[in-house]
């Protein structure tokens, strides 16, 4: 049960932590617009402009590609999910099973809907992310000693 949980915090978290950076890069955008495109003659020979250093951090900021109406569309659901999710955590009456069976059910309704909002390209890229998410958490746990493998102080 711990560890649905685990992988179902995988996926809402990097949808999450996409549109995130997404607003956070719009917000940066909009409020510094971004300088004209060099000349060439002023780009130098070395072909390093801020426009091709911008790219891999655009990539970064929005790795599923989404358009910015599909960020208009995701924030309220993701923002409804996370505000429930909160109120679940915080909630001191709930047992750790419940609160366990109230994210998936949290889950499990945002999820078609964040689904129909993407494109077949970007559900395949949040799998190939998620599943990447998975496989590190796997690597941190392996590559963790146990206590009888710790130095002693």
């Amino acid at each position: 049960m711990q560890k649905r949980y685990t992988l179902a915090g995988l996926a809402s978290l990097a949808l999450a932590l996409a549109i995130s950076l997404t607003a956070v890069a719009q917000t940066s955008t909009t409020s510094n617009p971004p300088p004209q495109a060099p000349a060439q003659s002023q780009a130098g020979s070395a072909g390093n402009t801020s426009q091709d250093r911008a790219q891999p951090q655009q990539e970064e900021d929005n790795p599923l590609n989404l358009t910015d109406e599909q960020k208009q569309k995701l924030r309220p659901i993701i923002a409804n999910e996370t505000q429930q999710m909160d109120a679940v955590r915080n909630d001191p009456s709930m047992t750790q099973e419940q609160k366990v069976t109230k994210v998936n059910q949290i889950r499990n309704e945002a999820s078609p809907k964040i689904k129909a909002i993407l494109t077949p390209e970007q559900l395949q890229k949040l799998a190939d992310m998620q599943q990447k998410a998975r496989q590190q958490q796997q690597d941190n746990k392996s590559a963790a000693p146990n206590d009888s493998q710790k130095p002693q102080p």
